[in-house]
């Protein structure tokens, strides 16, 4: 566990842990050293008081620090954040994470300033991937990701887990007819639940489209594979994935994009929530949602949480 971490706009300064692991990254000629961070160590720093507030407000946590997708348009690079992975939770600490808390925690997310399909860790009773921590916390997968090189497979999996559980009650809404309006204009049937059920939404950009289509090629063998019909993958993906283009012509002017430093004046360029507590590997943030400008590119503003004081 790290004794001293310090965040402030230049992002978040890890120092290094004697357990680390070493792993190669595609889009650059270094070697990452990848710290496993034990969450539970984190907050044993706080009181059972300032405990219970912390995940009373707790919107998501974040798995890994940094992100491996490589998106052009990302904001966070401005901050000075690196691509790589610095850091991650080791499953172990979240599996006694969630037989400990589950019950003080509304759903969250499981991702911030992140990619979830990037995490991964093993230890001495395998291997796990996102998949594993979503059966976890029990939550519907509601993610989006740009599938960063080297978690196809994760991404894989946790796309054949989602159709595991979305499979059967999509088989139970009624066949439309042309006649009848059962599908709305996103090809998604009318009394589907995304948001009950899960979802996930691929980001896709020039940077990733070949990426994305054969691992889009390999989930569609993996289903049929499973012994599900053509038309069952068809009705699952068409329901339960989205491609959402981030080509550089269909982008709003913010974050890397952003040119003038009156930008803020268009509406879009405005955070639309995550006001909370985010509990990433890097240290427990406080955050709250502003305008997108030059000076603010990601569109929120944060403070660790080193001590709370708790009025009387």
């Amino acid at each position: 566990m790290f004794e001293s971490i310090n965040i402030d706009d230049q992002g978040v300064d890890l120092p290094s842990e004697n357990e680390s692991e070493f792993t190669e990254n595609e889009n650059s000629v270094e070697k990452e050293q990848i710290a496993r961070v034990d969450i539970m160590e984190q907050l044993e720093e706080f009181s059972d008081r300032e405990r219970e507030l912390i995940l009373n407000d707790t919107v998501a946590i974040q798995l890994t620090e940094g992100c491996r997708g490589g998106c052009p348009f990302c904001s966070r690079h401005l901050k000075g954040e690196k691509r790589n992975i610095k850091a991650h939770y080791s499953y172990k600490s979240l599996k006694k994470f969630v037989e400990k808390y589950q019950s003080s925690l509304r759903y969250v997310a499981l991702y911030d300033k992140s990619d979830p399909s990037d995490w991964e860790d093993k230890d001495e009773n395998g291997e796990y991937g996102i998949v594993d921590i979503y059966k976890l916390f029990e939550f519907p997968p509601q993610i989006t990701t740009s599938i960063p090189p080297g978690s196809e497979q994760r991404f894989i999996e946790l796309a054949v887990h989602l159709a595991k559980k979305n499979i059967p009650i999509l088989n139970e809404i009624p066949v439309p007819n042309l006649d009848a309006v059962e599908f709305n204009l996103d090809n998604k049937a009318d009394d589907y639940d995304e948001v009950k059920n899960g979802y996930i939404r691929v980001s896709e950009g020039d940077h990733n489209k070949q990426r994305i289509k054969e691992a889009k090629i390999r989930l569609f063998l993996e289903l049929a594979k499973s012994g599900y019909s053509d038309e069952e993958i068809d009705l699952f993906y068409n329901n339960c994935i989205k491609i959402e283009e981030r080509a550089e012509d269909k982008l709003f002017q913010i974050g890397m994009l952003i040119e003038n430093h009156n930008d803020i004046a268009d509406p879009a360029n405005f955070n639309d929530g995550g006001d909370g507590v985010v509990i990433t590997p890097g240290g427990i943030i406080s955050q709250i949602a502003s305008a997108v400008t030059k000076y603010e590119p990601t569109g929120v503003k944060s403070l660790e949480i080193k001590k709370i004081l708790v009025l009387r």
